[in-house]
């Protein structure tokens, strides 16, 4: 009986902590939109690795034209937008968003890297660009 519960004792006495230190942020575009100066601040930190997956970064290219921005991209309620419309919330930031990240992909920051759908890390931040006026075209 007393070695039963000398092991009671021992085995309450001993508390675990668990202590999380994330190496990786991958957030999604409705951060971007809504947080992206936190995340710049996170990225100027160098505590953290910022993921920026390649479906977000069509999506913000996408909202950086107006496009589906309608579907409402922000998080934040109707009533923040002080004027603005959030079409052209969603639009400017998203146009913000990508400069900051074409600066800091200029820079080379090593904190910051595309990743794939399927998790493959890139090794470079780079962008690309295409434009082109289909509605100017004429198809005889």
């Amino acid at each position: 009986m007393w070695l039963q519960r000398l092991i009671a004792e021992e085995q309450g006495s001993h508390e675990w902590i668990m202590e999380v230190r994330p190496q990786y942020i991958v957030p999604d575009t409705n951060t971007f939109i809504d947080y992206r100066l936190e995340l710049k601040a996170i990225l100027d930190s160098g505590h953290y690795t910022l993921l920026v997956p390649l479906l977000v970064l069509t999506e913000l290219s996408s909202l950086s034209l107006g496009e589906h921005a309608s579907a409402g991209a922000s998080i934040l309620p109707n009533n923040v937008f002080s004027g603005n419309t959030q079409q052209n919330y969603v639009e400017s930031h998203a146009k913000e968003t990508i400069q900051l990240l074409r600066d800091e992909a200029d820079k080379r920051n090593p904190r910051l890297l595309a990743v794939t759908t399927n998790g493959n890390i890139l090794p470079r931040f780079s962008f690309a660009s295409e434009t082109s006026d289909y509605a100017s075209r004429v198809i005889s």
